[in-house]
């Protein structure tokens, strides 16, 4: 596993983020009028099947035009306007048929709930380490009493606890895999917590270190370590530096082997030109700002 130790998301709102992360706009030319292809195009281009497993609200993936030859999007009866009330883990049997097939090589995209609110509703009550849980209801965020605060802040820890483990089981079931494989995660945005930064959830006009400074990841397998040192070398070197969304995009397709007319080496963590970004904007509830 490969950390990345200063992984910054482009905005703080889903409805940006995503965008940046699969498409690679920035902050400065962001519009979803501007779209002219995605990963998954990019990746079925090159030869791979591409799956991509939601339990995150579609619409975004549409806009987006996403187009997988696999789409798994789980019903959900129970969603509002703060998202579903699915648990992650309703991917993984999806996912673990999709490591099963044999053939040619393979992009799966998840685009999972995390630590989004309601955050006592993203964990089964077997991850509930922290907290009754029973004093939460969907206006609790808002509200500013320093106990209620303390239990929105032991449900988000909660959410962490669970994503662990369901990071854990991805891992584990690449791990085995006899071809080279590897494992990219990368929030689209954090939370600001008011008990801790005085702000609640995202997408304010401005930019604080929880909304925007993530944890991110590249895992790989050892089949992948012994066929592509270079690249895996590459992301050590790197892992350090300033990484923003857009370069997910510019990252992928040096993990996958691709070349393609668009590649920008200076744009991918995966390449020994990589530049970072340390200049360039975020988009903050719709208005560019700098980091501090």
């Amino acid at each position: 596993m490969i950390l990345l130790r200063d992984a910054v998301a482009d905005a703080n709102l889903t409805e940006s983020a995503v965008p940046m992360l699969l498409t690679g706009m920035t902050p400065e030319n962001f519009g979803i009028a501007n779209i002219r292809g995605n990963i998954l195009d990019l990746a079925k281009e090159a030869g791979y099947y591409t799956s991509w497993f939601v339990n995150q609200d579609i619409g975004i993936s549409t806009a987006l035009g996403i187009t997988p030859d696999h789409l798994v999007n789980p019903v959900d009866v129970n969603a509002t306007i703060n998202g579903r009330h699915t648990y992650d883990e309703v991917l993984l049997p999806a996912l673990k048929k999709e490591l099963a097939q044999g053939g040619g090589a393979r992009f799966i995209g998840i685009h999972m709930m995390g630590s989004h609110w309601e955050y006592y509703r993203r964990y089964p009550d077997k991850f509930r380490r922290f907290g009754s849980g029973k004093d939460l209801g969907m206006l609790a965020i808002m509200l500013d009493d320093q106990k209620t605060q303390a239990s929105v802040v032991d449900a988000y820890d909660n959410t962490i606890v669970y994503t662990d483990w369901f990071l854990q089981q991805i891992i584990e079931q690449a791990r085995g895999l006899a071809v080279p494989a590897s494992l990219t995660f990368f929030p689209d945005h954090g939370e600001d917590l008011q008990a801790l930064d005085g702000q609640t959830g995202h997408g304010q006009p401005v930019y604080t270190p929880h909304a925007f400074e993530i944890p991110a990841f590249i895992w790989v397998n050892e089949a992948y370590r012994k066929l592509h040192p270079e690249r895996v070398d590459a992301l050590k070197t790197n892992a350090g530096k300033e990484v923003r969304s857009h370069n997910v995009f510019y990252t992928l397709p040096d993990l996958m082997g691709i070349s393609w007319p668009g590649a920008i080496p200076s744009k991918s963590i995966a390449s020994l030109s990589f530049i970072p970004d340390e200049k360039m904007k975020h988009f903050a509830g719709g208005v560019l700002v700098s980091r501090p």
